[in-house]
């Protein structure tokens, strides 16, 4: 409930008005945003279909091994400006 009540409260003030501000600067692809919100939408659906009948224990841990996946993805994933910054500290300690 606290979910799903969430979600709506915080849909139109956030969504709607950064999408008009960014809409009137022409900074929007319409077409991605299409895309990504009917993945979003389906997505959306499908994770609550499943989500909703769970009980809350397995769900508690079904969500902790996605953050620990998402972690270790992040982890692992090179940073080009830190790569970038560490490379020239590296040249300038050498001369």
């Amino acid at each position: 409930m606290a979910q799903g009540t969430s979600l709506l409260i915080l849909l139109p003030p956030v969504g709607l008005g950064a999408l008009r501000e960014y809409w009137k600067q022409g900074q929007v692809d319409l077409r991605a945003g299409i895309l990504s919100a009917m993945g979003m939408l389906v997505g959306g659906y499908l994770g609550g279909w499943l989500a909703v009948p769970l009980a809350s224990r397995p769900l508690k841990g079904l969500f902790g091994c996605f953050l620990m996946l998402a972690a270790l993805l992040l982890w692992r994933k090179p940073q080009p400006q830190n790569l970038a910054a560490a490379s020239a500290g590296e040249e300038s300690g050498r001369g």
